[in-house]
């Protein structure tokens, strides 16, 4: 019997790297990453490796002269001090005042991640470019939009002319189709299908694939027009939505930061973000939901694990998990890929 060939992910815009996580489980490989903030970068570091045992992300390092001049406050200006802080969030520093940064997405070359993936699983292989820009400036809910981090799609289209990959995923919130944001999409769209790939793209909510947390996406699939074949996703399955008793043991939740509504256990988990769900009741008994029951609620079951480094601020954790695509989403398009695409049996179930 011919082996299948290894579907090789490289992964852009790509924080904790949930996506990441669920694709594997349908039996991709990772390759290579690439994310801006540090701490996201540290969790990715710490939780996918590749065959050689080294981070899917590339670091750079600064001796302790570099970094020092960026750190110094010229002034005890609220202003310098916010400064320094943002500084700090782009950079993990240690004790001896060195530090080190993860590549950005400007320093990456498509034909160089190409050569990565043919070093690790060499040249026969199916690629897959996997990706969500930044969507703070997309999303409604952003009353600060200047719209400055839009254009940042057209670096994934960078990538994707030079890498060349067979497949590409890129995940957005759903206001990218609102009339603000659309021009820019659809000329990304037709960008892409100049470049010779079949190109779709379908809301999708996360409830619907065996999910406990209404979370809407918008997932584009780009399929190379030598595969002779068209996107393909998976079909959505209501009736595998959970509801939050079934997934947690209490009897009210509070969802706070953007609808502020309290629902009961027969009802489903609201969207995941920094600040969201604020707490859980059972009883007379009130809690804040633990960065684990977040996980939880992204996909991460019991048998899974996913690590935090230590030393990690809180708040960072919760807006990467805030941030992140659910586990069982990104299974799921995973295995719609391998299987309608590839042509690849998915043999483990999410």
């Amino acid at each position: 019997m011919k082996k299948d060939k290894e579907v090789v992910i490289v992964s852009i815009f790509s924080g904790m790297d949930l996506l990441l996580y669920g694709m594997m489980l349908a039996g991709m490989k990772g390759a290579y990453a690439v994310e801006f903030n540090c701490h996201a970068a540290n969790m990715h570091s710490l939780n996918f490796k590749d065959p050689n045992g080294n981070p899917l992300i590339k670091w750079v390092l600064l001796s302790k002269e570099e970094m020092h001049p960026k750190l110094q406050k010229s002034t005890d200006s609220e202003q310098d001090k916010k400064r320094v802080q943002i500084l700090r969030n782009h950079f993990l520093v240690a004790e001896d005042g060195s530090a080190k940064r993860p590549e950005r997405i400007q320093e990456v070359n498509g034909k160089t991640l190409r050569e990565r993936c043919h070093e690790l699983y060499g040249k026969d292989i199916w690629i897959v470019l996997i990706g969500g820009p930044p969507c703070t400036d997309f999303s409604k809910l952003n009353v600060h939009n200047d719209g400055a981090r839009n254009k940042l799609v057209f670096e994934y289209l960078r990538v994707l002319k030079e890498l060349k990959p067979d497949v590409a995923v890129m995940e957005e919130v759903p206001d990218i189709l609102d009339k603000n944001h659309k021009e820019l999409y659809y000329d990304f769209l037709d960008q892409v299908a100049s470049c010779n790939y079949e190109v779709a793209y379908q809301e999708m909510n996360a409830l619907h694939y065996e999910g406990c947390q209404s979370r809407r996406r918008c997932i584009t699939i780009m399929v190379s027009e030598a595969l002779n074949k068209q996107p393909s996703f998976p079909v959505p399955n209501p009736d595998s939505a959970m509801r939050v008793g079934e997934v947690f043991d209490i009897d009210y939740y509070f969802s706070g930061h953007f609808e502020d509504k309290i629902r009961n256990k027969n009802h489903w988990l609201c969207t995941v973000t920094g600040g969201s769900p604020k707490w859980f009741a059972k009883g007379d008994k009130v809690w804040n939901p633990s960065i684990q029951d977040k996980l939880r609620i992204q996909g991460l079951k019991n048998n899974m694990r996913y690590e935090m480094p230590e030393g990690t601020p809180i708040d960072q954790q919760n807006k990467a998990i805030g941030n992140g695509v659910p586990i069982n989403l990104s299974y799921h398009i995973a295995k719609s890929i391998m299987e309608d695409i590839f042509e690849i049996k998915v043999n483990n179930p999410y």
